[in-house]
């Protein structure tokens, strides 16, 4: 076997193991690239994906935006994006004499001397009265009943939510 020969095989030896690695990497890549279904979607056999959320068997509160604000009861939309219901709706939410009222201060900003382990707590909680609360607030209603699935219930707290 000449010198020249050896360098061919050796040439031909190289291509065809960089061909299979090139191969390699395509298939890998495709696997793992590829297109999921989206959640709430269905899959092209008209099955719903495993990756569905469903809403939880309890639920005891719901974040929102007052809608409006009458003598005992407030109305909120509830949206689907921040809450685990199949599409927005409107939520009446009852208070009485033992409902709490507090408005939630949350920075935009994480202050430079900061420091969790100190027992800093970056959110300034401030009990306020429901005279306080004013339509297109964000809110977090709290309840001490499963409010799974109800339309109407009474509030145990309610939170304003305030960035600064």
């Amino acid at each position: 076997m000449t010198f020249e020969t050896k360098q061919a095989g050796r040439i031909t030896f190289w291509i065809i193991l960089c061909l299979i690695a090139a191969t390699l990497i395509v298939l890998f890549l495709i696997l793992v690239n590829k297109p999921f279904v989206a959640q709430n979607q269905e899959d092209k056999s008209g099955q719903k994906n495993e990756n569905q959320n469903e809403a939880p068997a309890e639920l005891y509160s719901y974040v929102g935006k007052i809608i409006s604000i009458e003598t005992g009861k407030i109305k909120i939309l509830v949206d689907k994006i921040r809450n685990p219901v199949i599409e927005d709706s409107e939520i009446a939410v009852l208070v009485n004499e033992a409902t709490k009222y507090y408005a939630v201060s949350v920075p935009k900003t994480v202050p430079d001397d900061f420091n969790p382990e100190e027992g800093g707590s970056l959110f300034k909680r401030t009990e306020i009265k429901f005279s306080d609360l004013k339509t297109d607030d964000d809110v977090t209603v709290i309840s001490s009943e499963n409010i799974n699935g109800k339309t109407e219930f009474t509030a145990k707290k309610i939170e304003i939510i305030s960035n600064n």
